[in-house]
């Protein structure tokens, strides 16, 4: 294959996917009248939300999980997200209302907060079939449910958490 200067190699069915289904998610929240802050989608297995504090954010994500035959089956989550630093210890903290946060979103959650992680996270996951494009209204819908509970419970909760960029907390 020989790739020309300035242009960019083609896509594959996979990375088109992934921009066609975030293209359709900011589609769908724009026209729902979102309050969230829309990026320009991109080929990549999650979508990202600010907050409007730095070192916190809302992800969407799209996963392959391989299963024991090579058969693929999808996943489609809606994360909260922190960097290193200050707002670790901050959603570690947190960590102790998990069944008052799980009840406030009515959701199970999935806390991944260990020191090998680069960025630690709260999701929500349901198994999907992102190949079956009728279907991508349906999800749609959860991410969009998701993604505002989210951020009706966690925002709140920054207004006392410390920007990454803390020197100490």
């Amino acid at each position: 294959m020989r790739v020309e200067l300035g242009k960019p190699p083609p896509m594959t069915l996979e990375k088109r996917l992934q921009l066609d289904l975030w293209t359709g998610l900011c589609g769908h929240l724009r026209g729902s009248g979102t309050r969230f802050s829309l990026r320009k989608p991109q080929p990549r297995p999650y979508h990202d939300f600010t907050l409007g504090k730095t070192g916190y954010w809302l992800r969407a994500t799209a996963a392959a999980l391989s299963g024991p035959e090579q058969v693929f089956d999808h996943e489609i989550g809606g994360d909260f997200l922190v960097d290193p630093g200050p707002p670790r210890k901050w959603l570690f903290a947190q960590a102790f209302r998990h069944d008052a946060l799980q009840k406030q979103l009515g959701a199970d959650l999935t806390w991944h907060i260990s020191e090998a992680d680069q960025q630690w996270r709260v999701s929500c996951t349901i198994k999907a079939d992102l190949a079956n494009r009728a279907l991508w209204p349906r999800y749609f819908d959860w991410f969009a449910v998701q993604l505002e509970c989210f951020r009706e419970v966690f925002q709140p909760l920054l207004r006392d958490a410390p920007a990454a960029s803390s020197p100490k907390w």
